[in-house]
């Protein structure tokens, strides 16, 4: 193989190279296309109200929760069932 068949054949591949370049740029913006078409439709439908009302539903019963076991709502619980407990167990004591 002499100098002009390697030059050749570099040029086949460089050329090779420029069309599947040109080839994937192709494919690329049309994909790009349709996944952008998708996405826009995907989001177009998506059922927003239904979830952002999932979402609040889910962080009021969480503040609830939270309210109720480690805050205020934890201590009026504790001293509502002391006074219930102290009230029984009087009653149990003045039978005697």
């Amino acid at each position: 193989m002499d100098f002009g068949d390697i030059l050749t054949v570099k040029l086949n591949i460089q050329g090779m190279k420029d069309s599947i370049l040109h080839h994937l740029c192709v494919l690329g913006s049309d994909l790009e296309k349709a996944l952008d078409e998708k996405i826009t439709q995907a989001i177009n439908d998506y059922d927003f109200d239904t979830q952002v009302n999932n979402i609040v539903r889910e962080t009021i019963t969480q503040s609830l929760e939270s309210y109720f076991r480690y805050g205020p709502g934890r201590e009026i619980i504790e001293s509502t069932i002391k006074e219930k407990l102290d009230k029984t167990l009087a009653s149990f004591s003045s039978r005697d």
